[in-house]
Parts: C-alpha cells; sequence; structure tokens
C-alpha cells in the first residue's frame, strides 16, 4: 500500500479522534460532555421552577445547569425533542452513537420512578420508542448535588432535604432500536415521551461527536481494494 494511502487513512482516524475530543462541555464543574442539547420543541404543558414554560422557551433543557427542570403539570400526554446540540463554544454539531455511554439524562428525584420512552431520528428515519425506567436502569447515580446548590455547586446539607439530582448513564448500543440505524449517520433529533408526569429531565449530554472508526483491518481491506481497482484501470 503506498505511503500516501495510508497517511489518507491515518490523518482520517486522527481527526475523528480529535473532532470526539474537543470543546468539551463541563456542567457543574463535575461532569464533562462532547456536546448538550442546544434547542427544543416542547409538546405539552411545562413548569420549570414555578414557573409556566410554552414552546418557545425551552430554556430550563438547553442551558447547562441541572437544577433547572421540566416538569409536566398535568395529567396527559407530552413531549420534548431535542433538535440541536452544542458545543462548549456554542457551535452547533451533529452527535453520533459510539462505544460506551451515549447520553447523559439528568432528572430531579428519586421518590418516584423515571419513566420515558426515547427516540432517535437520523436522515429522516426514526427509530423504535425504547422505554426507560430508572428503578430497573442499572446507570443511575446520584450525583450529590440537589435543587437548592450553593455557590460551589453542592448542597447546603450534606444530607440533602432538597430534590437530589440523578443522572441516567445510557449505551444505546444495548438496545434494539439501532437495528434500525447504521452508526457511521449522525442523530439529528431525539424525543422523550413523558405521559402523566412521569419524569423530570433537567439536561441532556451527548458523548460522541464523530461516527466510530471502521475497524482498522476494515479500513485497510477497503483501501486495498480501491487500490487494486485503480491499478486494474491503468493496466487497461
Amino acid at each position: 500500500m503506498s505511503y500516501s494511502v495510508m497517511k489518507t487513512i491515518y490523518l482520517t482516524i486522527l481527526f475523528i479522534f480529535i473532532s470526539s475530543n474537543a470543546f468539551a462541555v463541563t456542567v457543574h464543574d463535575t461532569y464533562e460532555f462532547a456536546a448538550v442539547a442546544q434547542t427544543a420543541s416542547l409538546n405539552g404543558p411545562f413548569t420549570t421552577n414555578n414557573d409556566n414554560v410554552n414552546n418557545s422557551n425551552s430554556a430550563p433543557i438547553t442551558d447547562k445547569s441541572i437544577a433547572t427542570y421540566l416538569l409536566q403539570n398535568s395529567n396527559g400526554n407530552a413531549s420534548i425533542e431535542i433538535t440541536s446540540f452544542r458545543t462548549d463554544d456554542g457551535s452547533t454539531v451533529d452527535i453520533y452513537l459510539g462505544t460506551g455511554i451515549d447520553l447523559s439524562i439528568f432528572f430531579l428525584g428519586d421518590v418516584y420512578p423515571h419513566i420515558f420512552d426515547l427516540q432517535l431520528s437520523s436522515n429522516g428515519s426514526a427509530s423504535e420508542l425504547v422505554t426507560f425506567n430508572s428503578r430497573t436502569h442499572t446507570n443511575w447515580t446520584y450525583t450529590e448535588m440537589c435543587l437548592d446548590m450553593d455557590s460551589s455547586n453542592k448542597c447546603e446539607s450534606e444530607s440533602p432535604v432538597d430534590v437530589p439530582i440523578f443522572v441516567m448513564d445510557i449505551d444505546l448500543n444495548n438496545y434494539d432500536l439501532l437495528d434500525d440505524f447504521i452508526a457511521q449517520n449522525p442523530i439529528n433529533s431525539l424525543t422523550m415521551n413523558i405521559n402523566n408526569v412521569s419524569a423530570v429531565p433537567s439536561l441532556i449530554g451527548a458523548h460522541h461527536l464523530a461516527p466510530v472508526p471502521l475497524p482498522l483491518p476494515i479500513v485497510l481491506f477497503g483501501s486495498g481494494l480501491a487500490l487494486l481497482g485503480f491499478v486494474g484501470r491503468r493496466k487497461k
């Protein structure tokens, strides 16, 4: 294989690695993501920190605070559609499925389970709905923070009597919805369907800004086929 082909492969892999780690978003000096939700469309009545929220004000789910939240304020069906993500410098970016944790979603409280349906959209195609339940989810963790935090992002009480904040880490490779997706395609939007005040999300973070690189043997094999095709054409 020629030096130029090997160089191209190396630079491509390096670019993917750098892209997936650049402009990390740090939330409350504790959590780091490749991107966080930037714009959202709300369907249904919500309230946040005692204020009503309409579709034009989705700030509680698109800011960098895990202490601002969206609470469905009446029974029935409601949904939150995240339509774009941003990096720390404010750039709008595509997110992808990757290796390990793909999404981290923060919620208020743990007295009742947080139950919601998640659906992804990629290049105009929607995935199957997947139901998540904080009571049965493996990666459900108390953040050691709460709704009433001081200036150092700590709960004012060591054992918070205020509403504690939890995070659900989601590895989408564990769910059947991937059958409808190619890991190389960007996720254009994601929708959380919430029924009858069953979940109170506060922030959504994404971990991957680039598709998972193909295994090197596959890349080399593909490049070799391309090179053979080129040589064959030259001989003709």
